[in-house]
């Protein structure tokens, strides 16, 4: 009896083991995607600046808007307020723009930068 309770205990750690691994080897696929499409989309009513959009990705909380002056530079986020949950920003500073998709497990990657820079309105 002993054997077989032993033999059972070694096989539930085993199986509790190989339950974790699994569990913590794909937290970085629960990263969400990389935003697409990020482009800038001009006020229907032209009454406003144009506004910097992207597609929506799955599995994102947040998103985080991020900006350089020309395409040599890096990109940095946008402060203070780069962070959004909305699948578009109101654009006010020159440059070109790039968006990463954030959730409880970690980040994208910077999406492409958007191919014209923002040049005012």
């Amino acid at each position: 009896m002993k054997k077989v309770a032993i033999s059972l205990l070694f096989a539930s750690f085993l199986l509790l083991a190989s339950c974790e691994m699994i569990l913590f080897s794909s937290m970085d696929d629960l990263a969400p995607a990389t935003p697409a499409n990020v482009r800038l989309v001009d006020d229907p009513l032209m009454s406003g600046p144009p506004k910097l959009a992207w597609d929506a990705s799955e599995g994102a909380a947040w998103y985080v808007v991020y900006a350089k002056y020309d395409l040599t530079d890096a990109h940095v986020p946008w402060s203070p307020e780069g962070q959004t949950t909305r699948l578009e920003w109101n654009m006010a500073g020159g440059g070109y723009y790039a968006v990463v998709a954030v959730n409880g497990f970690g980040s994208s990657a910077l999406s492409a930068p958007t191919s014209d820079p923002f040049t005012g309105w």
